[in-house]
C-alpha cells in the first residue's frame, strides 16, 4: 500500500516585484498542512464494457482516483495493473486553460488501469471499486462479455463521419455535450432482424439513452428511447438491402457530460421482458416467455414494437456464478433465484413449492361469478394480458383469522398500477386496496411500490372474492403483464438493508480512534414487530462493532465501527446479520443485510429521493495510521429523556499549517426525517468551526416521540481546501476533505413510557375476595417487561414484552363497599437492558357486589 499523504501543496507567490523590503524576501515560509483524507468517488469507468479473457485500458473518471492503488471486483478472476500518472507538461502561457480533451480520450484527471478479464460462460454485470490512500470508492458497473467490444472513435457526430460497427459488436461512447449525437453505420439486407441495445441504466450512466436507426435512403425507420430504471430496446425488420445508420443521443438533449455514456449492442442477442408465470418451481419447468430475439419466439398479437412470445424451459442456475443483476434496484430485497434458457441471459424471479396458475382464455375470470377458486394458503400466477382486464379469485375464511394479501409485480417490473379489491358474498360494500406499505426512508431508500399489500381479518366465516386490476389497465393491458398473489396467513418476518448515505460516494478509511456508520434498515413483514439484534459476522482484524438493536416497530438504526490497535492496509467485507424471534417462544429468525448505495454520487438533497441500487458487498477500508486531525468529546457517553436536551463539547487538534474553516458533522442526525437525537443549534446536524477556534460544542435534544434506544454518533470534520488543479495547470480547485472522531453513546430513554386504560372495568365481588380487570399498555418507544404493583390491592405481576394486554388479579380490601375505587399502580418499565424508567399509573374500577345466586 502507498503511504498516506503527508503535505499539501500552497501555492505561495513570492516574487522581487512585489517584495518592498530585502527582509521580506527572506520571510520564513508558513509550513505545510499534511493532507487530511479525500475519499475516492467514482463516476464514470470506461469503456464500461469488457471482453472475456482480453486485457484492456480503463479510465477512471471521478473524484480522488488519479493515484489508484488498488482494483476491487465483484468477480474473481481479474488482473489489475495501474499505470503511472502522466505528467503534466507545461502551460503554453502562465495561467492559461489547455484545450479540452475528448471525452473517451484518457484525461489527466483521472487514473487508468490495465485490466485482464476472466473467461465466463455468458454476460455478466461486474461491480468495480478504486483503492486510494484517502479510502474506498462507490461501486461502478461494467459489462463483461464475449462480444468485441470498440469505443468510439470522433468525429462521428454527422452521418458523414459515421463510426463502422459490425453487427454483434459492442460500442462505448459519451455524449459530451447536450447538442452531441453519434452515429454508426452498418450493413444490413432485405428482412433481416434487427435488435439495437443501448446501455445505460444498466451500467450506472446518467444518460436518457435514445437512439434511432435511419435507412440507406436517410429515412428514419424506428426510434426507442429507455425508461425510468431500464435500458433502450428497439426491435425492427430491415425494409432493403444497404447500408444503414444508428443515431445516438439524450433524449430530449438535457444531459450530458462524463456520466453520460453508454454501450451499443446491433445483433439479434434475446432481450427478456417478462415470464409467465411469474413465481417459479425450485426446479423451473415449461414457462412462456416474453421478449426481444427468442428462440422460435413469435410475434405477440396486436404489438407493432417486435415483442415475441416463445414456450421455453427454465433451469435453476448457482447464484454464485450469476450476479444478482436483473433486479438492483431498492426492490432488490426481493428473495429471487435465478434461472436460465439454453442461451439465453439469467433471469431472477421468484420461488414456491406450490402455485395456482389463472385459468386460460377459454375459462376467463373476469367477472365475480366466474372467479377461480383458491385454497388457502396460496400463490397465484396470473396475467392482466388485454386493456380492461380484471381478474377474480374467491376463497374461503374463517372469522377472527388474519390474511395476509400481498400482490408482485411493480418490483419485478411490471408496468402498472396494481390495485386490490375486496368483498364477502354477504356484503355490499367492496374495500379497495391501492400501494404497498410507505418507503424505508425518504431521501436514502425510496423504495415506494404500486404492489398493494393489506393484513386482513375477516369479520365472520364465509367466502370472500377478490379481485386483481390495474389503474392504468386500460392502456397498459398486454398479455407480457404478469403478476404474482399470495393469499395466506401472515409470516412475521423482515429484510434489511444498509446504506452509507453520509459520504455520497466514497467511504474514508477507518482508523484507530476513530469510528464509520451505515444506517440499517428494516422492510418488516406479515406483522412482525419485535427488537432485531444487528451484528458484523467475522470484522476485519483491529476493528470492534458496537452493540446494535432495530427497536420494536422501527424502521432503522445505525451500525458503528470503530478502529482500534492492530488494523493493516486493506480493504473487507462485511456480512451484516439480523436475528429476531417474533414472539416470545418462537424460533430465532436471521436474515443478512444486503447493501445499497447512491446510483449517482451526488450531493444530498432534503426532501428529494436519492436514487439507489443494490450492491454486491459491503466493504470498508481500514488503515494502521492514526488520523492527523483529531476530534475529542468532553465526554463519550450521554443519558437523555425524551424532550430533554444535553451539551457536548468537541475539542478539535488540526495539523500545524491548517488554515480556513470547516465543519463538524453528527452524521446520524442529518437528513433524516425523524431522528431520535437531532442538534438544535446546527445546521442539519452540522456545527461550524471557525479558523481560530479550537473547540465547538452540540445542543443535543431527544425527540418526544422517539423509542427507546441506545445510539451512536459518529462526529466527521470536512474543509474545503483550495489545491492545484492537474487537469489546468496553474489553476486551483475545491476539494473536500475530512476525518472521521470517535462515537458518542446515547442512551435514549421515554419520559412516560406507558398510557395505559382499562379495557374491563367492573369486579363483580365482596370483601376479602378477589377480582380482575384488563389492563392494556400503550407503550411509549419502549419492548422490554412492566412490572406493575399495588399494595392497597396485593398486586405484583410483571406484563411481557410481546403483551399490550394482561389480566390484574386484584384482592378487595374486607371493608371495601361498592362504588368507584382508584387504582394507583406503581410501573417498573425495562425500558432497556440495565435501563429501567418508573411511572405512577392512576385508574379506576367500579367495585359491584356480587348478585344473589337463585335458590
Amino acid at each position: 500500500m502507498a503511504k498516506h499523504w503527508t503535505s499539501l501543496v500552497l501555492v505561495v507567490v513570492i516574487s522581487a516585484l512585489f517584495s518592498t523590503t530585502p527582509q521580506a524576501q527572506n520571510q520564513p515560509m508558513p509550513p505545510k498542512a499534511p493532507l487530511l483524507d479525500q475519499p475516492p468517488v467514482l463516476n464514470r469507468v470506461f469503456p464500461p464494457a469488457l471482453t472475456t479473457g482480453k486485457t484492456s485500458s480503463l479510465e477512471l473518471r471521478g473524484t480522488g482516483v488519479e493515484n489508484p492503488l488498488e482494483m476491487l471486483a465483484s468477480r474473481k478472476g481479474f488482473g489489475f495493473k495501474i499505470i503511472p500518472q502522466e505528467i503534466l507538461p507545461p502551460a503554453a502561457k502562465p495561467g492559461s486553460r489547455p484545450a479540452t480533451q475528448p471525452m473517451n480520450q484518457p484525461s489527466r484527471l483521472v487514473g487508468r488501469v490495465e485490466a485482464t478479464s476472466p473467461i465466463t460462460a455468458g454476460d455478466e454485470m461486474v461491480e468495480l471499486r478504486v483503492l486510494t490512500a484517502g479510502g474506498l470508492s462507490n461501486s461502478r458497473k461494467i459489462l463483461l462479455t464475449s462480444l468485441s467490444v470498440v469505443e468510439e472513435k470522433e468525429p462521428n457526430n454527422d452521418p458523414e463521419s459515421a463510426h463502422k460497427l459490425n453487427l454483434n459488436q459492442i460500442a462505448a461512447g459519451v455524449i459530451s455535450s447536450t447538442t452531441d449525437v453519434d452515429y454508426y453505420q452498418f450493413e444490413g439486407s432485405k428482412g433481416q432482424r434487427l435488435l439495437a441495445w443501448l446501455g445505460t441504466a444498466t451500467i450506472d450512466s446518467r444518460l436518457p439513452g435514445a437512439v434511432e436507426i435511419i435507412g440507406p435512403d436517410n429515412r428514419v425507420l424506428a426510434q426507442a428511447r429507455d425508461r425510468v430504471d431500464s435500458d433502450t430496446v428497439l426491435d425492427l425488420r430491415l425494409p432493403t438491402d444497404g447500408t444503414y445508420k444508428a443515431r445516438i443521443f439524450g433524449f430530449g438533449h438535457v444531459e450530458s457530460g462524463p456520466d453520460a455514456f453508454y454501450l451499443l449492442r446491433l445483433g439479434e442477442s434475446p432481450v427478456i421482458d417478462s415470464v409467465h408465470p411469474l413465481v417459479q418451481s425450485p426446479s423451473g419447468g415449461d414457462c412462456l416467455v416474453f421478449g426481444h430475439g427468442l428462440p422460435g419466439g413469435t410475434p405477440v398479437p396486436g404489438r407493432k414494437d417486435g415483442l415475441e412470445q416463445a414456450k421455453l424451459i427454465l433451469r435453476p442456475v448457482s447464484e454464485e456464478s450469476t450476479p444478482a443483476t436483473a433486479v438492483d434496484n431498492p426492490n432488490g430485497l426481493l428473495p429471487l433465484k435465478p434461472f436460465r434458457f439454453a442461451g439465453g441471459p439469467a433471469i431472477w424471479l421468484p420461488v414456491s413449492d406450490k402455485i395456482t396458475m389463472e385459468p386460460d382464455d377459454k375459462s376467463d375470470n373476469n367477472s365475480p361469478d366466474k372467479a377461480t377458486p383458491i385454497l388457502v394458503p396460496a400463490v397465484v400466477s396470473a396475467r392482466l394480458e388485454k386493456p380492461g382486464d380484471r381478474d377474480f379469485f374467491r376463497f374461503d375464511a374463517k372469522k377472527g383469522e388474519p390474511l395476509s394479501i400481498e400482490l408482485l409485480g411493480d418490483r419485478v417490473g411490471t408496468r402498472l398500477d396494481f390495485v386490490l379489491s375486496l368483498k364477502s358474498d354477504d356484503d355490499k360494500n367492496t374495500q379497495e386496496f391501492d400501494d404497498g406499505p410507505e418507503a424505508l426512508h425518504p431521501q436514502w431508500f425510496f423504495n415506494r411500490t404500486d404492489d398493494p399489500t393489506l393484513r386482513f381479518t375477516p369479520p365472520r366465516d364465509g367466502t370472500y372474492r377478490l379481485s386483481v386490476s390495474a389503474r392504468d389497465v386500460n392502456l397498459g393491458g398486454s398479455p407480457q403483464q404478469v403478476y404474482a398473489l399470495r393469499v395466506g396467513p401472515p409470516r412475521p418476518d423482515f429484510r434489511l438493508v444498509t446504506i452509507d448515505p453520509t459520504t455520497q460516494g466514497g467511504i474514508p478509511r477507518l482508523k484507530p480512534g476513530t469510528a464509520l456508520s451505515f444506517l440499517v434498515l428494516a422492510e418488516r413483514l406479515g406483522g412482525f414487530d419485535a427488537p432485531i439484534e444487528v451484528r458484523i459476522d467475522r470484522l476485519p482484524s483491529g476493528t470492534r462493532a458496537l452493540p446494535c438493536q432495530i427497536p420494536a416497530g422501527q424502521k432503522g438504526a445505525w451500525l458503528t465501527l470503530i478502529g482500534e490497535q492492530g488494523m493493516t492496509e486493506a480493504a473487507w467485507p462485511l456480512n451484516v446479520t439480523g436475528s429476531a424471534k417474533p414472539a416470545a417462544g418462537a424460533n430465532t429468525i436471521e436474515r443478512q443485510a444486503r447493501h445499497a448505495a447512491p446510483a449517482y454520487p451526488s450531493t444530498q438533497q432534503v426532501n428529494n429521493p436519492q436514487p439507489v441500487r443494490m450492491e454486491h458487498d459491503l466493504l470498508v477500508a481500514t488503515s494502521p495510521n492514526p488520523p492527523l486531525l483529531t476530534l475529542t468529546p468532553d465526554q463519550t457517553t450521554i443519558k437523555l429523556t425524551q424532550g430533554d436536551r444535553a451539551t457536548v463539547k468537541f475539542t478539535v487538534k488540526k495539523p500545524q499549517g491548517m488554515t480556513g474553516q470547516g465543519q463538524v458533522t453528527l452524521m446520524e442526525t442529518q437528513n433524516q426525517p425523524d431522528p431520535p437525537v437531532r442538534v438544535s443549534n446546527g445546521n442539519n446536524g452540522q456545527v461550524t468551526i471557525q479558523a481560530d477556534k479550537d473547540s465547538l460544542e452540540f445542543q443535543l435534544e431527544g425527540r418526544n416521540n422517539a423509542r427507546a434506544q441506545v445510539l451512536h454518533l459518529v462526529p466527521r470534520f470536512t474543509i474545503t481546501a483550495q489545491e492545484d488543479d492537474p487537469d489546468n495547470k496553474g489553476r486551483r480547485r475545491q476539494v473536500v476533505r475530512m476525518e472521521n472522531g470517535p462515537p458518542i453513546e446515547v442512551t435514549l430513554l421515554p419520559k412516560r413510557p406507558l398510557q395505559p386504560t382499562l379495557t374491563s372495568q367492573t369486579i363483580r365481588a365482596k370483601g376479602g375476595e378477589k377480582g380482575t380487570v384488563t389492563i392494556r399498555l400503550n407503550r411509549q418507544g419502549f419492548y422490554g417487561p412492566v412490572r406493575l404493583v399495588c399494595a392497597e390491592f396485593g398486586l405484583d405481576t410483571t406484563v411481557q414484552p410481546d403483551l399490550d394486554e394482561a389480566p390484574l388479579e386484584l384482592s378487595i380490601p374486607q371493608n371495601a363497599r361498592p362504588g368507584g375505587k382508584p387504582l394507583v399502580i406503581q410501573a417498573t418499565c425495562e425500558a432497556l437492558p440495565g435501563h429501567t424508567v418508573n411511572q405512577e399509573l392512576r385508574l379506576q374500577f367500579n367495585l359491584v357486589s356480587p348478585m344473589a345466586r337463585p335458590r
